[in-house]
């Protein structure tokens, strides 16, 4: 083992209770907002904000994901728990 290895395993070890990353709900839900799509949790936390434009044509001006498209991002993001096996 090199002593980055051993740098690495002393930090992962020198962790603190309560300095673990919060825990993704393995429930969560998208809910329609102006404009886009907000993802939440299970306790309501708001997660992800995706927006999108009503045409195709609008969302090519702006470069940006139409409503569709924000939609189906918003909604893939509300499985990942259950596609991580978390949920």
């Amino acid at each position: 083992m090199d002593g980055r290895q051993q740098s690495s395993r002393k930090r992962q070890s020198a962790k603190q209770p309560g300095d673990e990353a919060p825990a993704i709900s393995s429930t969560m839900e998208g809910e329609q907002i102006p404009g886009g799509y907000k993802v939440l949790d299970a306790s309501g936390q708001s997660l992800a904000y995706v927006y999108g434009r009503k045409t195709k044509a609008d969302a090519d001006i702006a470069h940006v994901l139409t409503t569709d498209e924000a939609r189906r991002v918003a909604s893939n993001i509300a499985k990942l728990p259950k596609l991580l096996g978390k949920g």
